[in-house]
């Protein structure tokens, strides 16, 4: 879905749909109440990262480092999703064989950038437990975008916030909230995914950390060549993103001084032929799009895919561990 407008700032609109958003919060604290009876806790620790909003926040990339990071550390790492998009509610497992289509666009992500052992299925719980049976050799798990999947126990909640803040501050669907914006009082760690945002006005109890994210070199989606952004300084090129805010990568893009005629499609769009047929090249595109225009693309010399490179604070991650009381692997690398 694309994000309305009006989720940004209070207008008319907003105030319109303020009696469903009431109803709404309450539906989603009765939801919360029989999940929460309903718990199940896996036999190793679960770091779940989530959101209080609708739309993107870079749950994605957050989890992409984090488990890189852990992996770094010499831990074995398991990702729990639900597979948002996909075309089957089964439960998978993640291998070579599987597409974006079979996996959905954020775990097929997620196990390109990783390698980690990955599942999907709407119970987080019973995902776990088939990874589990499968590589016993998981030392923890990461769930993407678990926050609100109340009947998986979690040992640690990191929340993350994104560029676009909490829009109006209003609850679905006068605004952008699934949760009110106190409920990040209650998760362990914060992070920022923006060096511009300050949330100082909300006085968060949890420690706050903050995302640096920086676009690398754009990979050619036929031949696997890169270039550096700067090859197209000051020249015009069309760019496409399904994702909850197009206009972050566009905006990222222009931040390389490259003329951008930007194309936003709702987040999770699955991308035909028919949509890119009639932009000029070159074309660019996010990661996350790229995993679904990849065989679409074949008969374009001139599309291209602008991966995104993320780093947290090493602190953040010696903070996870304190927490959660795990020794550091003895081959562990602090930084890589």
């Amino acid at each position: 879905m694309k994000t309305p407008k009006f989720w940004q700032q209070r207008t008319l609109w907003s105030y319109l749909f303020l009696p469903l958003a009431l109803l709404y919060r309450g539906i989603a604290s009765l939801d919360r109440s029989i999940k929460l009876k309903k718990m199940q806790t896996l036999p190793r620790p679960v770091i779940v990262v989530g959101n209080i909003n609708l739309g993107g926040t870079g749950k994605t990339p957050v989890t992409i480092t984090l488990v890189n990071r852990f992996k770094a550390r010499g831990f074995n790492v398991g990702v729990l999703s639900r597979g948002y998009g996909r075309k089957t509610d089964a439960l998978l497992i993640a291998d070579t064989h599987h597409s974006a289509s079979d996996l959905g666009d954020e775990p097929y992500l997620i196990y390109q950038k990783t390698g980690v052992p990955l599942a999907v299925h709407r119970n987080r719980y019973e995902a776990g437990v088939a990874l589990l049976k499968q590589h016993p050799e998981i030392d923890l798990f990461i769930c993407d975008d678990g926050l609100q999947h109340h009947i998986l126990h979690r040992d640690l909640e990191i929340g993350v916030v994104g560029k676009q803040g909490f829009g109006n501050e209003l609850g679905f669907p006068a605004g952008p909230l699934r949760e009110p914006i106190s409920r990040l009082n209650k998760v362990n760690f914060i992070i920022n995914n923006s060096g511009n945002l300050d949330l100082k006005k909300y006085d968060f109890i949890p420690p706050q950390f903050t995302l640096q994210s920086v676009l690398n070199e754009a990979i050619n989606l036929k031949t696997g060549k890169a270039k550096p952004l700067s090859h197209w300084q000051n020249q015009g090129v069309s760019a496409i993103a399904g994702i909850a805010y197009p206009e972050h990568f566009f905006a990222m893009l222009r931040d390389h001084n490259i003329d951008v005629m930007g194309y936003g499609f709702p987040d999770h769009h699955h991308f035909t032929k028919k949509d890119l047929a009639t932009l000029d090249t070159p074309l660019f595109m996010t990661e996350k799009d790229a995993v679904k225009c990849q065989d679409l693309a074949l008969d374009l010399d001139n599309a291209w895919k602008v991966p995104l490179e993320t780093t947290l604070p090493e602190a953040l991650i010696d903070a996870i561990l304190k927490t959660l009381n795990l020794d550091v692997k003895p081959n562990s690398k602090t930084h890589v």
